[in-house]
């Protein structure tokens, strides 16, 4: 059976309106998917300022844990216990969290979502290793 071309220009007017509807929802942080709604968080636009404020802060935080790893294989020579010490403590750090404010969402460690990322954490680990046994002889 045809259309007639009123019923297609609603149709399609219809359609229209829906998108229209869809692209403000998404303005608003809203993702529009049949009868179902994905509530998501809106992007917020940084400033200049606070771009720069990040750089600074991320150069900061890089430099100064430059200097301490340096300090501390200056103090004790073994990179391997050195990140030992470093990965417990923010274990702990993560635990401790984890208690005090069970609504952070930080869960357990799972092997079923532990498995897929292990080769991942091995080559960061050996990256920190290497870096880390670097600075025994490189001047900061």
């Amino acid at each position: 059976p045809s259309r007639s071309s009123a019923q297609a220009s609603t149709q399609y007017g219809a359609v229209l309106d829906n998108k229209k509807r869809v692209l403000k929802d998404e303005e608003r942080g809203i993702l529009t998917k049949g009868k179902d709604q994905h509530i998501v968080a809106p992007q917020p636009h940084a400033t200049r300022a606070t771009i720069l404020f990040g750089v600074l802060l991320y150069a900061f935080c890089s430099g100064s844990l430059l200097l301490t790893n340096k300090l501390a294989m200056h103090l004790m020579p073994h990179a391997s216990f050195l990140l030992l010490c470093q990965f417990l403590t923010a274990t702990l750090v993560a635990q401790v969290l984890a208690i005090a404010n069970p609504g952070l969402g930080i869960e357990g460690l799972q092997w079923e979502k532990v498995k897929p990322f292990s080769a991942a954490c091995f080559v960061f680990f050996v990256c920190l290793l290497t870096n880390t046994e670097a600075l025994k002889t490189v001047n900061v």
